[in-house]
């Protein structure tokens, strides 16, 4: 049960930071996380069955996912970022709300839980860890909720996975070619009608698939029967050939056919929600699956089964919650992850419309513009940033990305500029207001070398040198600082 716990414990230790979670969004400038006009809630994000989410569980997820990152990410990265941990959190709530009807965790589990964690991370004692936590902008109660969270969702994950076995069946594969005949379906309101319709219509496909396997019985070859007849797009010009697959790849019922045949035999026709099949089995084999070290093909296969017959859980589970992302620039963005772009961009625009003057709205809006095709909209949207975000160096570094970006896909401006002059005019400004950000100056000069703007490169070389001039000094004098007050102990 605590081997979950065990996996994640400095993990754990790492991401608890709560108030670095938040305050790395807000550096870039961009406050739109703060809070949302008009929603039922000023400072809700998201909510699951009508629960607002916990933010320090998706605060500890956005830091968590910020720390994997090898450099600073831009303004829309880290709004993907927002968006990936904000669907992360989802997903743990969903699980949480669920465990929760049926199982829980025992103040002694949690306990033993913190005990190995502050062994993990050498801490002798409850003060210590208690100082480690108020550092990291949190406390203990909310700590010990959080283990308390995590092991209550571990052991309902423990306990679905452990009631699946396996099968004779699970450990093979089969090769099947397959015939599928679709009943012609009709939906008209009239309930009598389509009824009798619909039977009929069931009748002809399961007469039509009684036809292709008095055929294939009478020696007729089972791949141009598939050819002529099947309507299962994926496999007709194939001759109906599924290749080998394994237990849980297809629906039930017909897995179970296909597994109970021996090869070259032929099934009877039956039905599955897609229509009526026939099958033929060329061929069965023991699965062919790489084996780690240490692990045998039962307990490889059993704990893919597992994991597989979790996911199918979850996805049931999910698609019952009512899920409501409140937060409008979130939203867009998992819409857009979706591939729902034109309601994005309508979420987006109404928050543009209420907040005209936010520009970090302006410039993810002008992406999804840009992502859609709409590329005049995106120039406007665009330019609409260069007027309002002039003190973010991050969003000039973005906004002149997007000029590259835009001119890279041929996009011509109505006034006709010069979308690389406008990217540089962008970088140059990011450059004046990046002070001693010596991870911006090196982006710039990255920047600026592959465009072939020699005396910027110059120019941020000297600023790089410059900061780190000054990196150097503070160094020393630290150290200065830490010997004379060694001395004074000695």
């Amino acid at each position: 049960m605590l081997k979950f716990l065990r996996k994640k414990m400095k993990t754990i230790m790492i991401v608890v930071a709560v108030v670095f979670a938040f305050s790395i969004f807000y550096g870039l400038g961009y406050q739109g996380l703060k809070g949302v006009k008009n929603a039922p809630d000023k400072d809700s994000i998201a909510k699951v069955n009508g629960k607002e989410i916990d933010h320090t569980t998706y605060a500890r997820t956005l830091s968590n996912m910020y720390g994997g990152q090898k450099k600073r990410p831009s303004p829309q990265e880290m709004v993907m970022l927002q968006t990936a941990a904000l669907n992360e959190t989802i997903d743990f709530t969903v699980l949480l709300q669920e465990a929760r009807k049926k199982t829980g965790a025992t103040n002694s589990e949690v306990d033993a839980a913190i005990r190995q964690i502050m062994e993990a991370n050498k801490m002798n004692n409850l003060d210590h860890l208690n100082r480690s936590l108020k550092q990291m902008g949190t406390d203990y109660s909310s700590f010990r909720r959080m283990i308390k969270d995590e092991i209550t969702v571990s052991k309902m994950v423990s306990k679905i996975k452990s009631d699946v076995v396996i099968s004779p069946n699970d450990l093979r594969e089969v090769k099947v070619r397959h015939v599928l005949i679709r009943p012609k379906y009709i939906y008209i309101e009239d309930e009598k009608k389509r009824k009798t319709e619909n039977d009929k219509a069931d009748m002809e496909a399961r007469l039509k698939a009684e036809d292709v396997l008095a055929k294939a019985r009478q020696g007729q070859s089972f791949s141009k029967l598939a050819i002529t007849y099947s309507e299962d797009p994926g496999s007709k010009d194939k001759g109906g050939d599924l290749g080998y697959f394994t237990t849980g790849s297809f629906a039930p019922e017909f897995e179970k056919v296909a597994f109970s045949l021996k090869p070259g035999e032929i099934s009877n026709v039956f039905k599955t929600v897609f229509g009526y099949h026939v099958v033929k089995v060329e061929d069965t084999r023991l699965r062919r699956v790489a084996t780690a070290e240490g692990k045998d093909l039962s307990q490889i296969i059993l704990e893919e089964k597992q994991n597989n017959t979790f996911s199918k859980w979850f996805f049931e589970l999910k698609s019952k919650a009512k899920i409501e992302i409140i937060n409008t620039v979130l939203k867009a963005y998992s819409l857009a992850l979706s591939g729902n772009f034109n309601e994005a961009v309508t979420i987006l625009q109404g928050a543009v419309s209420e907040d005209p003057y936010d520009p970090y709205k302006h410039l993810f809006l002008g992406d999804l513009y840009f992502r859609s095709g709409k590329m005049e909209l995106a120039i406007f949207e665009y330019k609409r940033v260069a007027e309002l975000g002039g003190s973010s160096a991050d969003l000039l570094m973005a906004l002149g990305s997007a000029y590259l970006a835009a001119k890279k896909a041929g996009v011509k401006t109505r006034e006709g500029e010069d979308l690389t002059k406008m990217a540089v005019e962008q970088f140059r400004r990011a450059s004046i207001i990046s002070g001693d950000d010596k991870e911006m100056h090196i982006k710039l000069k990255d920047l600026f070398s592959g465009m072939g703007y020699s005396t910027d490169v110059k120019r941020e070389n000297n600023e790089i040198k410059r900061i780190e001039k000054k990196e150097k000094f503070e160094e020393e004098i630290r150290g200065q600082a830490t010997r004379e007050t060694m001395d004074i102990v000695e």
